[in-house]
């Protein structure tokens, strides 16, 4: 049965419009919907992530590129704005978020690192067996394998790509800050024969209260940003 609630959302003097048109036959497309949405939010530069250090559920003033797909991943399955922040409360946490007094209070449960979150089926089923052959493996001290499709596949693999597949880009180990295998994500649409992705694009700064314009939410051809990239290659989910 198909749902219809539309609800206002005002974050931070930003107000925001989604319509919650939901059901399970076409969540894919409601993922892009809403990602595009975002188009154009400014990068939100603290390396911690603003909504963490503000200890809120929604802060969509600014977004980085996990923040972002959480966001939509709640918007686009929910029913209502209630639901969404009930969503990431159980997405968003190891065990589960608790909000007290209007603030989160044990951030320090979430899930810090992406690669923790793609086996717990949060962002959907790995499927990155199903779109190719050819795999690569890598490690980090908490992750003894890992996975991907190496970036001289992808664009072998593209047209085998949906709207709203989440895509994880793995770090080269040499570029790694905290042993963390994946260093950016983002969201895919179909456009023609050709995989775009929608993402949080910019870089964080220790002065982030002053760092200005670093980065917005962006979409561009998927083959092509990989390979300008320095990631060795990307594993990918869908719901």
């Amino acid at each position: 049965m198909l749902k219809a609630v539309k609800v206002t959302l005002i974050v931070l003097f930003l107000a925001t419009t989604y319509s919650f048109a939901f059901s399970w036959s076409n969540i894919n497309d409601r993922i892009v919907e809403i990602a595009e949405s975002f188009l154009g939010t400014p990068y939100d530069p603290d390396p911690l992530g603003a909504y963490v250090r503000k200890k809120v559920i929604v802060y969509d003033e600014k977004v980085d590129c996990l923040y972002l797909v959480f966001r939509v991943i709640e918007l686009a399955i929910a029913t209502n704005e209630s639901h969404s922040i009930e969503i990431a409360l159980e997405k968003r946490f190891k065990t589960r978020g608790i909000i007290s007094n209007g603030i989160v209070i044990n951030y320090e449960d979430r899930y810090e690192y992406a690669e923790d979150i793609i086996p717990t089926g949060k962002f959907g089923n790995d499927i990155t067996r199903l779109l190719s052959d050819k795999i690569a493996v890598t490690s980090s001290f908490r992750v003894p394998k890992f996975e991907f499709i190496p970036k001289s596949e992808i664009c072998k693999v593209e047209k085998k790509l949906r709207n709203g597949d989440i895509v994880f880009f793995v770090k080269n180990p040499n570029k790694r800050n905290v042993d963390e295998i994946i260093g950016h994500l983002g969201i895919v649409k179909i456009e023609g024969s050709k995989a775009f992705l929608i993402h949080a694009k910019g870089h964080k700064v220790k002065n982030y209260e002053n760092a200005g314009n670093v980065g917005k939410v962006t979409k561009e051809p998927l083959c092509k940003y990989l390979m300008k990239s320095n990631f060795l290659g990307i594993k990918v989910t869908r719901l």
